[in-house]
């Protein structure tokens, strides 16, 4: 978003430098941006694991699912609750009080 606005200040504004605090929004988007791909590695490798993928798509009930999860990939549950500040009041399927009981 902070690029279309760039560009659309460009595009009424030819002859205009665009604005240090656009530039500096940007700036504060792309380090979140990388921060939150580096925190999301380890879940997005998880979902690419052939043998998790298989187990996710046969097992039909949620708890066995879950309890697998938690088994054999427990080191994720804290990257995979994303709190608050991220703007989720829960994570995105497993909540921290979960992963900290397994």
């Amino acid at each position: 978003m902070v690029d279309f606005a760039m560009d659309v200040y460009k595009n009424l504004y030819p002859d205009k430098e665009i604005p240090h605090s656009l530039r500096e929004k940007r700036s504060t988007v792309v380090a979140q941006l990388k921060q939150l791909q580096s925190a999301t590695e380890p879940i997005v490798k998880m979902f690419e694991d052939p043998e998790t993928t298989r187990q996710m798509q046969s097992t039909r009930d949620g708890r066995m699912l879950f309890d697998y999860l938690s088994e054999k990939h427990n080191k994720l549950c804290r990257a995979i609750y994303l709190p608050e500040e991220n703007g989720h009041a829960e994570g995105l399927f497993l909540t921290e009080t979960h992963c900290m009981t397994s």
